[in-house]
């Protein structure tokens, strides 16, 4: 179900800029938590950042396109879970945790492999009951999931924010006016990634 109601900024964020700029200048601190590594079967690892309080009831966040735990959003959600004794985990996207990753491949807003890969893995942690909360393309991963796992019965909830459902319109909207200030950023980290992967490109096409 797709909630219609319209979105109301607070008064003094009412431009759509200031909301996109602003939490990224005032940075929460760093959440407390436990970092671990999930090794994967075709030699890439995930890696996972966890809240400080653990229980068989979970919320799992996936972040968006070149998050990060670092990420100003993500910090704040993690900050307010330490605070209310939730438990918490952030699913890092391959590459995206501060450490490249080992294969060519990386992430897309249509890959679910690998939240069910942790999905899986949170099954032999003694989660029970997970709440799923997705943040942009986080969000797509998230709604595309749900719509391939219904039957899966540990699966409670599931949240998009600010999910981009039309990609293509998106895209669009990122190449006009002030807008293509985030999009040079994105683009220079997919680029700085991909340099970085120049030998694993030259690999693959010998």
């Amino acid at each position: 179900m797709v909630n219609q109601r319209g979105f109301r900024p607070a008064w003094y964020l009412r431009n759509r800029h200031f909301q996109t700029i602003i939490p990224n200048i005032i940075h929460p601190a760093y959440p407390e938590g436990q970092k671990q590594r999930i090794e994967l079967d075709d030699g890439d690892f995930l890696d996972l950042l966890w809240s400080k309080h653990r229980s068989p009831q979970t919320l799992l966040i996936l972040h968006g396109l070149e998050g990060s735990s670092n990420s100003a959003y993500a910090k704040r959600i993690l900050n307010y879970c330490n605070q209310q004794r939730i438990a918490a985990v952030l699913m890092h996207f391959r590459g995206c945790s501060g450490e490249p990753n080992r294969l060519l491949r990386s992430y897309h807003s249509g890959e679910t492999g690998d939240i069910r890969r942790v999905i899986n893995h949170l099954k032999t942690c003694n989660v029970e009951d997970i709440a799923l909360l997705g943040y942009s393309l986080g969000g797509n991963v998230t709604l595309k999931y749900m719509g391939e796992a219904e039957t899966d019965p540990v699966i409670r909830l599931a949240i998009g924010v600010s999910v981009p459902f039309r990609l293509d319109i998106c895209a669009t909207a990122m190449n006009r006016g002030f807008a293509r200030v985030y999009q040079r950023s994105l683009l220079n980290r997919l680029i700085h990634k991909m340099q970085f992967k120049q030998h694993l490109l030259e690999a693959d096409a010998r």
